[in-house]
């Protein structure tokens, strides 16, 4: 074996290392965007409830409070 061939072998071994690397991180990333779309819509549905809610509130109170109104 001379210099040329164990070079060879060890920029292979790098190129190997370094292209996993890459894959690693493109797999990482995609889950990682997965994952904050799906926590993202569970916190928005949350926030919808939430404001469903109020809304809910604030006609039950217009509807008593039109309903004070109307009954002077």
């Amino acid at each position: 074996m001379n210099t040329q061939d164990i070079w060879s072998i060890a920029g292979a071994i790098i190129a190997s290392i370094g292209g996993a690397g890459v894959i690693i991180c493109a797999v990482s990333g995609f889950v990682c965007n997965r994952i904050a779309k799906h926590l993202d819509a569970k916190y928005e549905q949350r926030l919808n409830k939430e404001l469903e809610k109020y809304k809910v509130e604030l006609e039950r109170n217009r509807h008593i409070t039109k309903t004070q109104f109307d009954k002077d």
